[in-house]
C-alpha cells in the first residue's frame, strides 16, 4: 500500500502529499471513534454527516490540486480508497476488539475516557491538517473567499449539531 502511494504522488506537490497525511492521521482516531460509537449503537446520521463534512473540503482540494498537476484521475481514485479501506477496517477493528472485551463495558467510566481521547485526537488532527495544509493552499489558490468559506464550512458542523439537539429533544418523550 505504501510503494503504491508513493508511486501515485512522485513528482506530485508536498502540499498534496502533506493534505493526504494529514486525512490519513485524522482518519485514525475517527475511525477509532466510529468503531466506539457502532459498538454502543450510538452511531447517528448528524455524526456520519458531520464526519463526511468535515473530511469533503480537505479531499476535494487535494483531489483538485493532483488533477491542476497532472495525476491520472484513477490514481486520484486509487489514494482516497486507500484511505477509505484504511478507516473502515480500523472501525470495524475497534468495534470487533471493544465488543469482545467482557471486562471493558460500554458504559464504564474507562470506555467514556478512550472515546473521549478519541474525540479529542480526532479533533486536533482535522484541525492541524486544515490549517497546516488547506487553508495556506486554498488562501493561495482561492484568495480572499478561501476564508468566508471555512467559516462555513464550520457554522455548517455546528448547525449539523444543532439540529441533532433539536431533533433529540423533540423525539424524547416529556
Amino acid at each position: 500500500a505504501l510503494r503504491c502511494f508513493l508511486d501515485c504522488v512522485s513528482g506530485i506537490d508536498p502540499t498534496v502529499v502533506s493534505i493526504w497525511v494529514g486525512v490519513a492521521i485524522d482518519g485514525i482516531p475517527e475511525s477509532v471513534l466510529i468503531g466506539l460509537l457502532a459498538v454502543q449503537h450510538r452511531m447517528s446520521v448528524p455524526f456520519i454527516a458531520s464526519v463526511f463534512i468535515s473530511n469533503f473540503p480537505e479531499a476535494m482540494s487535494c483531489a483538485s490540486l493532483c488533477t491542476l498537476q497532472g495525476m491520472k484521475w484513477y490514481k486520484i481514485v486509487m489514494m482516497w480508497s486507500l484511505l477509505m479501506i484504511m478507516t473502515g477496517g480500523i472501525a470495524a477493528l475497534t468495534a470487533a476488539i471493544f465488543d469482545h472485551l467482557t471486562n471493558f463495558h460500554k458504559e464504564s467510566a474507562s470506555f467514556y475516557r478512550v472515546k473521549e481521547v478519541a474525540e479529542g485526537v480526532s479533533a486536533g488532527a482535522m484541525l492541524t491538517c486544515v490549517s497546516a495544509a488547506v487553508i495556506p493552499e486554498a488562501i493561495t489558490t482561492g484568495g480572499d473567499i478561501a476564508g468566508f468559506i471555512t467559516v462555513v464550512g464550520f457554522l455548517a458542523a455546528v448547525m449539523v449539531k444543532v439540529l441533532e439537539l433539536i431533533y433529540t429533544d423533540q423525539s424524547s418523550p416529556s
